[in-house]
């Protein structure tokens, strides 16, 4: 059986956009699971706009990471460093078509430490629009017990 690790994770979004510059950040509680040579790493986040939380689901691959989001909104996106990539974003006013080009994909786990980064920069271009610049990153940590 999987060990599932109980995580807290702080989330940094960053969009540089032709509108200025947005941060975010967000402390949300997780867990990482490791399964075969991906790596799953699941939490729900409670959105401003929307009254149904959201579950996400990041699937770490050798190469690649895919994030999925379901609930207030849904998405389905792959991203893979150097590449060019097509995937939806849904809204209760409708589902937009998603590109994007991934600049940066780092992700590292030192399982020793109970730590870990995501790093993932891509362009964003939304239903035709370029949105600019966007970088995530996930700092992953194993949640006390206590």
């Amino acid at each position: 059986m999987d060990a599932v690790i109980p995580v807290v994770i702080d989330l940094t979004s960053k969009v540089n956009g032709n509108n200025g510059d947005e941060t975010t950040q967000n402390r949300v509680k997780g867990t990482l699971v490791e399964k075969g040579p991906s790596v799953y790493i699941r939490y729900h986040e409670k959105l401003e706009e929307h009254e149904d939380a959201v579950r996400n689901v990041l699937k770490i691959g050798e190469d690649d990471v895919t994030i999925i989001r379901n609930g207030g909104v849904s998405m389905h996106q792959r991203f893979q460093e150097g590449k060019k990539t097509e995937g939806s974003y849904r809204t209760p006013f409708g589902t937009m078509r998603m590109e994007t080009a991934t600049k940066q994909f780092d992700y590292e786990w030192k399982s020793d430490e109970g730590r870990g980064e995501i790093v993932l920069v891509y362009e964003l271009v939304l239903q035709g629009r370029d949105l600019g610049r966007v970088t995530l990153t996930f700092s992953i940590r194993e949640a006390d017990e206590t």
